[in-house]
């Protein structure tokens, strides 16, 4: 764990996912290359800054999801759909 609250590279994320290496971060949060234990497969994790107050996180929770519902919806043959 860094000192920011967030895994780092090396750590395992819900006994699932072994972080291999950071490929973007931003004011939202961090995304890493990870392996999918079990799976050996290179997945992406997009992890949240730890944030301060309840309303704070509640923003941050929200704005995830409407990202994520977005992303879900791409139809390109750049991205992979399962």
């Amino acid at each position: 764990m860094s000192e920011h609250g967030l895994p780092e590279v090396g750590d395992v994320i819900n006994k699932r996912y072994r972080l291999v290496e950071e490929i973007g971060r931003g004011g939202f949060g961090v995304v890493f290359r990870a392996t999918q234990l079990g799976m050996d497969r290179d997945v992406a994790v997009k992890l949240l800054h730890p944030a301060g107050d309840d309303d704070t996180r509640k923003q941050m929770r929200d704005r995830f999801r409407r990202e994520a519902r977005m992303a879900r919806n791409l139809n390109h043959p750049h991205t992979i759909r399962q």
